[in-house]
């Protein structure tokens, strides 16, 4: 489940493998963070759900390849033009 809500002051997102695996984004951040930050998470929850054990570095250097990528708005009219 993905969940775009206002979280406490200063974090971005949140990922919960328990009970039931759950994103949750900061909607009070701007759009572009929030596209960051939902890839980010689900970087997390990739990595804990199959057992990778992807550090904190790992994920920010995945997340921050696959997020220029993205950035581009061919790629994201490809993908729906939507988080």
């Amino acid at each position: 489940m993905i969940e775009f809500a206002s979280i406490a002051d200063g974090e971005f997102g949140e990922f919960h493998a328990f009970p039931s695996p759950r994103v949750i984004v900061n909607s009070s951040v701007p759009i572009e963070v929030q596209r960051l930050t939902l890839l980010h998470e689900l970087l997390h929850a990739i990595s804990e759900l199959y057992g990778l054990g992807l550090t904190e570095s790992q994920v920010r250097c995945i997340e921050q390849g696959l997020g220029q990528v993205m950035s581009e708005p061919d790629v994201w009219e490809f993908m729906g033009g939507r988080i």
